[in-house]
């Protein structure tokens, strides 16, 4: 007579390593699926780079027509009428350095650099 197996401690092995088994091959089908996606397919070639010269910006900017008119204006945050937007905009304008005095500092620091 065969024995049955009824220990609760038995059972719960049992469904583990059934649980593990069915788990790694899960994870052993998602890994194939994975690299399956790496893999090279056809005649695949590598795109020919540009050239340096066909990428100058005169060539590729020679035909575009630029507005003067479409430029923004100068205070242009304030057709939004937001008092809080030309509050912010005023006061980070206030304090910034102007361009002369921006390069004055980048020579400064390059000469303290050097």
């Amino acid at each position: 007579m065969k024995a049955e197996i009824t220990s609760a401690g038995v059972r719960d092995r049992i469904r583990a390593a059934s649980l593990a088994r069915q788990s790694a091959m899960f994870l052993g089908a998602a890994l194939c699926l994975a690299l399956a996606g790496c893999v090279a397919r056809g005649n695949w070639q590598a795109e020919k780079p540009l050239a340096p010269a066909g990428l100058a910006a005169s060539r590729t900017l020679a035909s575009a027509q630029v507005d003067a008119a479409a430029w923004p204006a100068d205070s242009w945050w304030r057709r939004y009428g937001d008092p809080q937007l030309d509050g912010l905009v005023d006061e980070a304008l206030a304090g910034s350095p102007s361009l002369e005095i921006a390069q004055a500092r980048l020579r400064a620091a390059q000469a303290e650099a050097t």
